[in-house]
């Protein structure tokens, strides 16, 4: 043995160890260990040792909560949320502040969740007095139903109450004159009635977050579409209020040089586009899945301004440690789900769709003329193809779990569907609005009526797609095992750093899921069993 060789031992079988570890353990996870993961396993065992605490808290004395259940009682209180209109019910979100006890009235707390016959809602802030008996929110026993007591629960809501006679319900008047956004709705209201029934059921949907008079035809459209997300006030409408908002004013503010060499038009602009967000979410009524999109479009905001403008990574994880702490169940909600997988499959796979197209075509702007702006047209077409296709493979298994339903052409009608709705009609709405707020309803009508146009040429798309065979193809429910793999199979087909580990992987993942499949379909059914469903349409049987 040669000297030195025994003090340098240890050395080599540190490297050795390095060695190995960088075989046997994918690129992708190496940048991840140890600092990085250890943090984010803790969270994820608090919030599932917090996650019984939410759901069940602990009710201070004086919480509807704490009230007898199944006996009748009489509550006082007013309208908290906007009230959601159906065609066969409207729900109610009353803030109670009083119970009649057999020794007179009392003071109580909490929101409680009134179902009704159809009527008309009268504005926010109305008292009303009601009786009935609570019930606890109840979750079918049906496999893969909606999880309703989680989801009050994430909108602080633990005791409902259904009405079975109109008469048990009574508003108070009161000399209290509506807030201007309650009159801004009931003006929006009155001009929309005139227009068609799917005009005014999307510019509702879309302005105040009122989908009563959406039918089950246009949700079924729209489902075989994927472009359901059109009718909720989620972050994709904000966005594009905050996007129209920022060029504009960007745009302003480089016509007056003098202005341009004393102030940031970035952060002028940037700064500008928060206010209509505000005043947006403000005008839809503040619901949870409104006040998330708020958020994460406000900390987008926040982080442009800051001049972090590629940092789309912080802005998700600012978002989610904003949204959970306000409300950790909210994390279960489907639009939080499909909002974080949307932006995350955007920000991961579409630079590298992009860079994967740009390395068999060539966009390298020569000559000049209309031949330079066409290639400049063609190269901003396809970034917007390829981005949509990113999102619609982000979002596909957890909408395949939710609603089994596949949309094969649903990045392709996003394509025209997002540009006339969200980029045109919306804005042109939210202008309608302002012009109301100013008495100016001729003018309001005037950009309703121009907003009709775009909105109903989108719309139109949707709805010859949806008639084409395949345009949305009927899946079993998948598990949420089934979902991991195919979010495995993405991460590892487009992996951060490509090895024969991240291919091997690959194809591991794709042959469990083939696996997971085919399996059950290869058993032959024992029994047969009929599930019926409370959906949106009404009730549907399932026979397996």
């Amino acid at each position: 043995m040669k000297p030195g060789s025994l003090a340098a031992a240890p050395d080599r079988f540190i490297g050795r160890l390095r060695e190995l570890a960088s075989l046997r353990v994918p690129r992708l996870f190496q940048n991840l260990l140890p600092f990085q993961v250890i943090p984010l396993l803790f969270f994820v065992l608090l919030g599932v040792g917090l996650y019984q605490q939410a759901l069940r808290p602990s009710f201070p004395p004086h919480h509807i909560a704490c009230l007898p259940l199944n006996e009748e009682v009489v509550l006082s209180g007013h309208l908290a949320r906007p009230s959601r209109v159906g065609p066969e019910l409207v729900r109610l979100y009353v803030a109670v502040e009083a119970w009649k006890s057999p020794e007179g009235w009392r003071p109580a707390g909490g929101v409680l969740l009134v179902s009704a016959p159809p009527l008309a809602a009268p504005p926010l802030g109305t008292g009303l007095v009601v009786r009935g008996k609570l019930r606890e929110p109840q979750a079918l026993n049906n496999p893969g139903s909606w999880n309703q007591p989680r989801h009050l629960a994430a909108e602080g809501i633990f005791r409902q109450l259904r009405l079975a006679d109109p008469g048990h319900l009574v508003f108070l008047a009161s000399a209290k004159a509506p807030s201007l956004a309650e009159r801004l709705r009931g003006g929006i209201r009155s001009i929309l009635q005139d227009m068609p029934p799917d005009t005014e059921a999307i510019f509702l949907s879309m302005l105040l977050g009122d989908q009563g008079k959406v039918t089950p035809e246009m949700r079924r459209n729209l489902s075989r579409t994927g472009t359901s997300h059109l009718l909720v006030i989620n972050g994709m409408h904000l966005g594009a209020v905050a996007t129209v908002t920022y060029f504009l004013v960007f745009f302003l503010v480089r016509c007056f040089p003098w202005l341009l060499l004393r102030v940031n038009s970035i952060k002028v602009a940037t700064l500008a586009a928060a206010f209509p967000v505000v005043a947006y979410a403000h005008l839809a009524g503040g619901s949870p899945s409104t006040q998330r999109a708020e958020i994460m479009v406000l900390t987008f905001l926040l982080l442009m301004f800051l001049g972090r403008l590629r940092d789309f990574w912080s802005v998700l994880a600012l978002a989610a440690f904003l949204i959970l702490a306000l409300s950790p169940l909210l994390f279960f909600a489907i639009s939080f789900q499909l909002s974080f997988a949307a932006v995350g499959g955007i920000v991961y796979l579409a630079p590298k769709f992009i860079n994967l197209w740009a390395d068999g075509a060539s966009f390298v702007d020569q000559g000049s003329g209309w031949r330079k702006w066409l290639r400049g047209v063609r190269r901003r077409l396809l970034e917007l193809f390829l981005v949509s296709l990113a999102a619609s493979l982000a979002t596909a298994p957890l909408v395949a779990h939710y609603f089994q339903v596949v949309s094969f052409f649903g990045f392709l009608v996003n394509l025209a569907a997002i540009p006339l709705v969200l980029m045109m009609a919306l804005p042109l709405g939210e202008l309608a609005v302002l012009a109301q707020g100013l008495s100016l309803t001729p003018l309001a009508k005037i950009l309703l009526d121009i907003g009709q146009i775009p909105l109903m040429w989108g719309y139109g798309i949707v709805t010859w797609v949806a008639r084409l065979p395949g345009s949305g193809v009927t899946v079993s429910t998948l598990s949420w095992f089934q979902v991991g793999l195919v979010y495995a199979l993405l991460l590892l087909v487009f992996p951060v750093r490509r090895s024969s580990v991240t291919w091997a992987g690959a194809g591991l993942a794709a042959l469990v899921l083939a696996a997971t499949i085919t399996l059950p379909l290869v058993r032959p059914p024992q029994a047969g069993e009929i599930t019926v469903l409370d959906s949106n349409a009404g009730l549907d049987a399932v026979l397996v």
